[in-house]
């Protein structure tokens, strides 16, 4: 069974991920970026492209404030890596769209998601964050190494890594759950692969304009009756941004 795929998007309300110059951080606020590192928390797995890579240079790290007792104290002894070790609450403040829950840290390595990066033609720097330990570059070329991450080569769709078989390498691995983080290019191509379960949209209340890069690049739909479905769950403030959660519907 393929992990589940949970598609996450921060954007503006009209939906960009940034500006035309490419700046994106921040769209959305405190407060939903800290929900989506309880997101983050609940997912085996983490998956951005390249662009993401050299435009961003993210950690793709579990990184919670600290956890505050009945007392208001700040308890300590617990990490901002694996959420204060709590991983009840974390898990609990994510929504549930199904019955699944998410695996008991498979593909962990202390306490954070493994990193996964589509890299068609393995343009990740060797100084990126990601290109260190934990970290999995899928690419559809030829295969170098790129700092501590493992490289490994997947059938080639267009030129870039086909979703199906960036999936059964997951599979292999013991990922039961997927988070994608961007960018519209990924988005895409994953919706079009028809594999996208859940949305996580946190919306800000701002506007980018057309000339914004959009959260989801051309899907190439000739009707519309061949556009991906999916019913809303649940829209909650969070901060100052909308959180909008979704899942596939298939009917």
């Amino acid at each position: 069974m393929r992990p589940r795929v949970t598609l996450k998007l921060a954007t503006s309300l009209d939906g960009r991920i940034a500006t035309a110059s490419g700046e994106s951080q921040w769209i959305t606020g405190p407060e939903a970026r800290q929900q989506g590192h309880r997101l983050r928390a609940t997912h085996d797995a983490i998956l951005v492209g390249v662009e993401t890579v050299l435009a961003d240079d993210p950690e793709l790290t579990v990184r919670l404030l600290p956890v505050r007792g009945a007392n208001g104290e700040v308890d300590g002894s617990r990490s901002e890596r694996d959420g204060g070790g709590d991983t009840t609450s974390a898990v609990s403040a994510a929504p549930s769209t199904t019955s699944w829950s998410p695996s008991p840290q498979v593909g962990r390595k202390e306490g954070n998601p493994l990193r996964v990066v589509l890299d068609s033609r393995l343009r990740t720097p060797v100084t990126a964050k990601v290109a260190s330990g934990n970290t999995l570059i899928l690419t559809a070329g030829a295969v170098h190494l790129i700092g501590q991450a493992e490289v490994v080569a997947v059938a080639a769709d267009d030129g870039r890594p086909a979703i199906s078989a960036v999936l059964e390498v997951l599979t292999a691995r013991g990922v039961g759950s997927l988070l994608i983080e961007g960018g519209g290019r990924v988005a895409a191509s994953f919706l079009q692969a028809g594999v996208v379960d859940a949305i996580e949209w946190f919306r800000a209340p701002i506007l980018l304009g057309g000339e914004g890069r959009p959260c989801v690049a051309s899907l190439a739909l000739a009707k519309l009756a061949d556009a991906p479905k999916f019913r809303r769950l649940g829209v909650e403030p969070v901060g100052d941004d909308l959180w909008e959660r979704y899942a596939r519907f298939d009917g």
